[in-house]
């Protein structure tokens, strides 16, 4: 009985109507949880709207654009170097979609949504896995440079951002070691000749001016209610890349509790008041999860649209 229900329900959770479903479910789930984080700070984000520039808006929207646009070419060339290819298109589409995992209860479930869509072509979960894995070394590496180029007083200011820094750092050198490498590879059965550390140096230099756009765009926030001059924006950037590095510590918790939104609140207070501090990255977390929403909403159109036109 047992052995004639398993592949029944294994043939129902790898097919698509199961994929539409769970895609939905994610985008109402992420609409939750991003309706509890406004209505939650209310009367927070209230006070503040008598300074809302709304015409910033429009800024901000197309930054995070490009920063997708150049996160996912980055993604799609370590599917297309350590597997099979595919167009980048599809990558950028899975992409979209599988963002909306990030905001949903332990960051896992991003990685889990992300191998799921790429069932479809081939890719097993182990693979997305290893992917992800170079994938976040290599976001590691270039907000650790980014930092260390912006934010050397800040990390000063913290102990426990020298220990975070230490911990990432040595984590992420032991992960791109040649001999763990192998065996990680071997492990997964991945032909080793496609992974080259020329490759990583690129991947990073690209993540550099990632993180650089990623400031950029909290900077946009924080005008949103207020005024900086152009000449704060590398404070911005190097919170943003701080925040980033020591985040990696809690990837495995649930929302890293928090963790993001109090760590930008406690550095940007160095130059604005906590209030504003609070506001900003509050603001921070909810219009990047507005704009998640509404670019997987885009790609799950274009997605249907490709399918109805290549039906099979």
């Amino acid at each position: 009985m047992i052995n004639k229900a398993l592949p029944l329900l294994k043939k129902i959770w790898s097919s698509k109507t199961t994929q539409k479903i769970l895609t939905i479910g994610s985008i109402i789930i992420t609409t939750g949880i991003l309706s509890w984080l406004i209505f939650s700070q209310w009367d927070l984000l209230k006070s503040q709207f008598v300074n809302f520039r709304p015409s910033i808006l429009v800024i901000c929207f197309l930054i995070y654009s490009v920063i997708l646009l150049l996160t996912s070419s980055v993604w799609a060339e370590i599917m297309n170097k350590l597997g099979h290819k595919v167009v980048f298109s599809k990558h950028f589409l899975t992409f979209c979609i599988s963002a909306l995992g990030k905001r949903l209860p332990g960051t896992l479930w991003y990685i889990v949504w992300r191998a799921n869509l790429y069932k479809e072509d081939g890719y097993s979960s182990k693979f997305v896995l290893l992917t992800s894995g170079v994938e976040m070394v290599t976001i590691v590496i270039a907000a650790v440079i980014v930092s260390l180029m912006f934010s050397i007083s800040l990390i000063s200011q913290f102990n426990y951002s020298i220990i975070g820094f230490l911990i990432i750092f040595i984590a992420s050198i032991l992960f791109l070691h040649p001999k763990i490498q192998e065996w990680i590879f071997t492990k997964l059965n991945v032909d080793l000749s496609r992974f080259s550390y020329k490759a990583i140096i690129n991947w990073t230099l690209r993540y550099i001016f990632i993180w650089i756009l990623i400031g950029s765009l909290l900077f946009s926030f924080g005008n949103l209610f207020s005024r900086f001059p152009i000449s704060k924006i590398g404070y911005f950037i190097g919170a943003t890349a701080l925040t980033g590095v020591l985040s990696r510590l809690f990837l495995l918790l649930p929302s890293h509790f928090g963790f993001g939104e109090v760590s930008l609140s406690l550095l940007l207070s160095g130059i604005m008041p906590t209030s504003l501090a609070v506001i900003t990255a509050l603001t921070n977390r909810i219009l990047i999860t507005c704009f998640e929403i509404i670019w997987a909403v885009v790609a799950i159109g274009i997605r249907h649209i490709m399918g109805s036109n290549n039906p099979k």
